[in-house]
């Protein structure tokens, strides 16, 4: 008789459930047995699948040139959202005031809110888009991000008057 990978019955307070599932040996054992069907200890074996130093090379080539994909488009996106959205808009105002409460610029210029914009990673222009920046909890995320890169903030917006 098989055991059924999923069993549900009444067990008088509710319902129970019984998964059974691989324990992670398995891998381990098909290992082992290649190992040793091949006469060589499973050491040997796990270095001999090892990605090789040009395969290493490559992934990371890859990985590099889908991360410069990601930041161009995350930066077409800021440049949409900057592009469309009004003067005087409550977003818009919402990122003068977290320059002003942290102490970067008094009174900044649209230049450095643009500055200062632009530098958002992508969980902040992802909420942005969804709640808007006056949202408070967007809002606080914008303002850590503020407090938690300040030094950035400052060169980035200090190089634009």
């Amino acid at each position: 008789m098989k055991t059924p990978l999923f069993t549900r019955g009444k067990n008088g307070f509710g319902y129970h459930m019984l998964m059974a599932c691989n324990s992670g040996r398995g891998k381990s054992a098909l290992l082992q047995a290649e190992a040793t069907r091949r006469g060589i200890t499973y050491e040997e074996l796990l270095k001999q699948t090892e990605p090789t130093v040009e395969e290493n090379e490559q992934q990371q080539l890859r990985h590099d040139e889908d991360h410069r994909a990601d930041e161009r488009r995350l930066g077409a996106v800021r440049e949409a959202y900057w592009s469309n959205i009004s003067a005087g808009d409550d977003d818009l105002e919402q990122l003068y005031d977290v320059l002003a409460m942290a102490d970067i610029v008094k009174e900044p210029t649209a230049e450095q809110v643009k500055a200062f914009f632009m530098m958002f990673p992508a969980d902040i222009i992802g909420s942005a888009l969804e709640w808007g920046f006056s949202d408070a909890a967007v809002g606080e995320r914008t303002y850590e991000f503020v407090m938690q890169n300040k030094q950035a903030v400052l060169d980035r917006v200090n190089a634009v008057k």
